[in-house]
């Protein structure tokens, strides 16, 4: 999950900072199985390597801990009929949904579970936020299955909440509503761009800005610092941040506008995640 950039008019050099992409799937097997209590669900995912990645660790922490999956759906990218899908889901006997698609096949999923009646019994739940439960995803929807969704309480990972309770977020939100007139968008972007650029500005500060690329690139890995996101650093040896993770449902703030609010937060995920070892669970 990255933040990137163009540096300069002139520079081919790319700025880019992000964490492991395991740590969304299995920060979200944690939270369903210990906090949500749920023990047998129904899996779907994008058939790319987003869609594996962002969905196929959460099957393995979720089983090894004691859930049942009853399948992992490879679903083409570009499906928009679900009513086959949804009927296999409706009569499974799983508890919830959970899985990852994006864009106009998250629209068509969302708009077949409310159509099949699955809202009823099956709640949803993200394994990746992007693409999938951003604001900009439900603000396309009809807002009768955004309520149902709200009601059923879709959760998502992500790195940013405007709701992160902390004084560096406090700050940045305090800002941001200044600017802007509005708490920051219900997506990771604004945290993370942000917390890209502070580190960019460190590594700066350390180097200079006629550093060559491996130079600047060692000296943003070598940061440690706090910001709207939480904490970043990199292991030694890294090319990818350990970052804070949080669970967050979507909701409705009193302007009418969605977002997220945060539900738990998990600490300093690596680039492996949470409990697992890039193949194993390991809690």
């Amino acid at each position: 999950f990255t933040s990137g950039m163009a540096v300069g008019g002139n520079n081919d050099m790319i700025i880019a900072m992000g964490g492991g992409t395991a740590g969304f799937p299995t920060v979200m097997a944690d939270y369903l199985y210990n906090e949500k209590g749920l023990r047998k669900v129904y899996c779907f995912k994008q058939d790319t390597v987003g869609g594996n990645n962002y969905v196929d660790p959460f099957v393995t922490c979720f089983t090894a801990m004691g859930g049942e999956v009853v399948d992992n759906i490879p679903v083409t990218q570009g499906t928009n009929d679900w009513s086959a899908y949804l009927a296999a889901m409706i009569s499974s006997g799983a508890e919830a949904i959970v899985g990852w698609t994006s864009s106009s096949d998250a629209l068509a999923f969302y708009k077949e579970w409310y159509n099949s009646g699955a809202y009823q019994t099956l709640p949803v739940y993200a394994t990746m936020h992007g693409g999938f439960t951003d604001s900009y995803v439900m603000d396309e929807l009809d807002p009768a299955i955004v309520d149902a969704l709200i009601d059923g309480g879709l959760c998502a990972p992500i790195n940013y909440c405007y709701s992160i309770d902390t004084e560096e977020n406090k700050m940045f939100v305090a800002d941001w509503k200044a600017e802007f007139g509005e708490v920051p968008l219900g997506n990771n972007l604004p945290g993370s761009t942000f917390q890209a650029l502070r580190n960019l500005a460190m590594a700066l500060d350390e180097v200079g800005p006629d550093a060559d690329a491996m130079t600047l690139a060692n000296a943003m890995r070598s940061t440690d610092f706090y910001g709207p996101e939480g904490h970043t650093s990199f292991e030694e040896g890294s090319v990818v941040a350990t970052k804070d993770t949080y669970v967050v449902a979507v909701t409705k703030l009193d302007d009418g506008s969605i977002n997220y609010e945060v539900q738990k937060d998990y600490p300093e995920i690596t680039v492996n995640g949470y409990n697992y070892d890039g193949e194993n669970y390991i809690g």
